[in-house]
């Protein structure tokens, strides 16, 4: 006789059990998530850029300010100020 497999759960939030506590921590991690993707959005892109260079895709600061084509020294104002930003607009996440 065949069973049946069980549904596929989201890969998103890997420890989000429906009706466990993990669901609610999948749930905060789901609106950490979107509250991070607003606030890049929000950014001035060279910043939105940067950070996302920098911080998403593992790359060095010299990396960075090679493909903005901007000095090193820039990339990392760019990024000190795209950080600034993140954290004033996650200040309610960050507590």
């Amino acid at each position: 006789d065949r069973r049946r497999r069980p549904g596929l759960l989201s890969l998103a939030h890997p420890g989000a059990l429906p009706g466990t506590a993990d669901s609610e921590a999948g749930v905060l991690a789901a609106e950490r998530e979107e509250a991070l993707k607003k606030a890049l959005a929000g950014l001035p892109p060279a910043q939105r850029m940067a950070i996302v260079l920098f911080h998403l895709e593992g790359l060095s600061v010299v990396e960075t300010a090679r493909l903005l084509e901007v000095g090193a020294k820039a990339a990392e104002s760019l990024l000190s100020r795209g950080r600034r930003a993140l954290r004033e607009r996650l200040a309610g996440f960050l507590d």
